[in-house]
């Protein structure tokens, strides 16, 4: 007696929610594909009062269970609502209005089925059961065929993208995706397009049907594949991240660094991303912004999806200075786009390298990590004296270099011809450590000027480059003094 009360309070209150105007308004179709069950009329009524109850399907025999998905809109606002049932019931599962097109008029469930092809003319490929079904919407103003329509598919332990396709703007391509690329059909003209490789969301939890190409030029835009890392001190992995996420990227392990893109980058994790490692709470990271255009920078380690295994980056930083001016990049292997200008003589700590590319970081200015020809980098420190800050207080402006190696070897190369006080031409030139008094090399004349080698220890930081006339006076006036 109990249990048939039970059954007949269900069944009036399913009658209920089905007659509350508020709750489902009249649809285009007479019938849904199938019957709401009531713990889902009960949600929606609950958490959706005033929604047009569209359509609802059942794709029962997963290898979890049996899932429910609801189509319910609100002045043209579409939601897919899904839910699972794991023998207790539909319990509410996921939302997600993005997966679905939007828009007015007519839309519907359509089941897939055994032996159905996938996509017409596009691939041989026919789905092997019934887990899975197609959404298709018709416009009010074009009844006699469907506008747009995306096709989710079981694979794997979750439901996935499979094809797509959406006929506004006079489009007549149809997409079918793999996990590896999405490849183009022709609707009206039977014919294949092509494939573009490159990756889309698949999950459907995540997948956006706005942001997907919907041509094969589109894609050709934005689709891009994971490169090959170059031979160095730096490697990657591809790492799948919980889907529908997004990050903002650093040019450096921490919010002290700058980001690029006018301070607005930031990863999603509906595509590819490679990390190269992990360093005091942040990971780098590689993705792409398109087909054409990379990035890598730094996001927060607590994006890792939980079971990722991500090895520290152990740098060994080695001072090293610009031997020309240089652009910074952050896309070394595609774009090569400048996100900062280095001068002549910039001290950077060089990191790792990266095929022809050295990773540096550079407190000149912004304090940033980025990617410069290595060609373009010495660990010798060389000062250009004509660009010493005393050089323009000078009568006779010095021209030349000084160099000294990480060994501790010193090179003085002038080329000036006269710079004592009195206008006399400099016989030779001494540079001095300025604490001791040392005098550390003697550039004598030579065939291009004035040469001279000798060796100072790391601890030797200020020196006195002074010009000395043929009678061996030395002139302090037009002195420079460097620290290294």
């Amino acid at each position: 007696m109990k249990q048939l009360f039970i059954k007949i309070f269900l069944c009036m209150m399913i009658l209920t929610i089905l007659c509350m105007g508020t709750a489902f308004a009249d649809r285009f179709r007479d019938t849904y594909v199938e019957e709401p069950p009531v713990e889902v009329l009960l949600h929606i009524q609950n958490n959706y009062a005033g929604y047009l109850m569209e359509d609802y399907i059942t794709i029962s025999g997963t290898s979890k269970g049996d899932y429910g998905f609801a189509l319910i809109s609100l002045n043209g606002s579409r939601i897919l609502l899904g839910y699972h049932d794991n023998g207790d019931g539909m319990k509410y599962w996921m939302r997600n209005a993005d997966a679905v097109p939007q828009g007015d008029g007519y839309v519907y469930f359509d089941r897939h089925m055994a032996g159905k092809s996938i996509s017409q003319g596009n691939t041989n490929d026919e789905y092997s059961n019934a887990l899975g079904f197609d959404v298709i919407r018709i416009d009010k103003e074009h009844e006699e065929y469907w506008m747009q329509t995306v096709s989710y598919h079981w694979r794997s332990g979750s439901f996935q993208l499979y094809a797509y396709m959406d006929r506004r703007n006079g489009n007549c391509e149809r997409a079918y995706v793999t996990d590896s690329g999405v490849s183009y059909y022709n609707f009206t003209e039977s014919k294949k397009l092509g494939r573009v490789a490159g990756t889309v969301q698949r999950n459907l939890r995540y997948v956006s049907f706005d942001a997907l190409p919907k041509t094969r030029a589109q894609a050709k835009k934005v689709l891009s594949v994971a490169p090959d890392i170059p031979r160095g001190e730096l490697s990657a992995q591809s790492i799948k991240f919980t889907g529908g996420k997004k990050y903002e990227v650093y040019q450096g392990p921490g919010v002290g660094y700058g980001r690029s893109g006018n301070g607005k980058a930031a990863v999603s994790t509906n595509d590819w991303i490679q990390v190269f490692g992990k360093e005091d709470g942040w990971i780098m990271i590689q993705y792409d912004i398109t087909s054409d255009h990379m990035r890598i920078g730094w996001i927060r380690e607590s994006a890792l999806p939980s079971n990722a295994q991500v090895s520290t980056l152990n740098f060994s930083p080695m001072a090293a200075y610009t031997t020309r001016s240089v652009s910074v990049t952050d896309d070394p292997l595609f774009s090569e786009k400048s996100v900062l200008t280095l001068p002549q003589g910039a001290w950077v700590e060089w990191l790792a390298t990266m095929g022809e590319w050295a990773y540096i970081e550079s407190s000149t200015g912004d304090l940033i990590r980025g990617f410069v020809p290595k060609s373009a980098l010495t660990s010798d420190v060389v000062f250009h004296l004509e660009n010493h800050p005393d050089a323009s207080l000078q009568r006779y402006p010095l021209r030349g270099t000084l160099t000294i190696t990480n060994s501790g070897r010193i090179t003085l190369s002038i080329t000036t011809a006269a710079c004592t006080a009195n206008g006399q031409q400099a016989a030779s030139f001494a540079l001095y450590d300025v604490t001791t008094g040392r005098k550390i090399v003697t550039a004598s004349q030579a065939a291009a000027g004035f040469y001279g080698q000798g060796s100072a220890d790391s601890s030797v930081y200020d020196l006195l480059i002074v010009p000395i006339d043929a009678q061996g006076n030395e002139d302090r006036t037009q002195a420079i003094s460097i620290q290294r």
